[in-house]
């Protein structure tokens, strides 16, 4: 907030028009309250990006996130408030179609990808119910201490046999570097033992792909920050606004 006392006015800014920003936003207005948006970029959404110009036949993909979870509550509530539809992305394929994955420059048929899993689940469910959830840093197990010193990628090299360079190295390695957004040599084990664990059957594949209920939007996931876009003043969205400082005045305020 950027505040003046001698007027007793507050001037809200968001920082991001991203999704969280520019949700941040939309509840402001449904409570009266206006406010603007800084961007540092020449546009809004954030990781919300499609891409609808690249494909044949009006095909849409997402340069960043894609998947819309079950328990994406508040993303699936304006997904309703602005009717957008949605592909349930479990019944989408068509029939008869494959589960293929290209890894480390070859295709790889789901039955071969399960061959593979199937080598480490009882290390992965072993782990899993050893190390309790959560690990906090309070509350712990031997096994939760041990997992949280060891990286994504010290596991994969540890755990997988030909670690990063066999076919399941390379799918854990990137379906963790995609969920968690972080490279694998900064990120917990634990990381990687609660995704696949939680989910974990010795005749299911693990894949970096969509989770049982998950949805995309149809024509693109990007159509819902400009639906909330085209329902905030033209005005409050500032791009290209980038923030390089925060200072607190005298006052009480705040300057941006």
């Amino acid at each position: 907030m950027i505040g003046s006392r001698r007027t007793n006015m507050t001037h809200i800014a968001i920082v991001g028009a991203g999704i969280a920003g520019l949700n941040a936003a939309l509840t402001l207005q449904d409570a009266g309250l206006s406010c603007s948006i800084y961007e540092a970029s020449n546009r809004i959404g954030g990781r919300m990006h499609s891409d609808t110009a690249t494909w044949m036949d009006n095909q849409v993909t997402e340069w960043c996130g894609e998947f819309i979870d079950s328990d994406h509550e508040a993303i699936h509530g304006l997904i309703k408030r602005f009717g957008l539809k949605t592909i349930d992305l479990e019944q989408a394929p068509a029939r008869g179609a494959q589960n293929i994955t290209y890894l480390c420059k070859r295709y790889h048929s789901a039955a071969q990808m399960l061959r593979y899993f199937q080598s480490i689940y009882p290390i992965i469910q072993q782990q899993f119910e050893e190390s309790g959830f959560p690990t906090t840093y309070t509350h712990f197990t031997d096994m939760g201490y041990q997992l949280d010193h060891l990286s994504v990628y010290d596991w994969i090299e540890r755990y997988v046999e030909g670690g990063h360079d066999a076919p399941l190295g390379h799918l854990l390695e990137t379906a963790c570097t995609g969920f968690y957004g972080l490279g694998t040599k900064e990120q917990s084990s634990l990381n990687l033992v609660y995704m696949f664990g939680s989910q974990a059957s010795e005749k299911r594949t693990p894949t970096s792909g969509p989770m049982r209920g998950s949805v995309k939007i149809a024509g693109g996931n990007q159509q819902l920050p400009l639906a909330i876009a085209s329902c905030l003043p033209e005005s409050s969205i500032k791009l290209h606004h980038q923030l390089v400082s925060i200072r607190r005045n005298g006052n009480g305020s705040v300057t941006l």
